[in-house]
């Protein structure tokens, strides 16, 4: 699922921005795509390598 087209209409920017009072809160707020579709992968290995590597110093 490519999300990235629906997050370049404007109805995305003016539904985020429409929220009222929070207005001023949440145009600050940056919105960033991962277009990187292994990037939850490399996340999963990084942590298990953390863990792995915290194992064998207590070990």
């Amino acid at each position: 699922f490519n999300i990235l087209p629906f997050l370049q209409k404007d109805n995305f920017q003016q539904g985020f921005l429409n929220k009222g009072r929070m207005h001023e809160l949440v145009k600050n707020i940056p919105v960033n795509v991962i277009t990187n579709n292994r990037s939850a992968l490399k996340g999963a290995i990084t942590k298990a390598m953390e863990l792995l590597s915290k194992k064998i110093k207590d070990e």
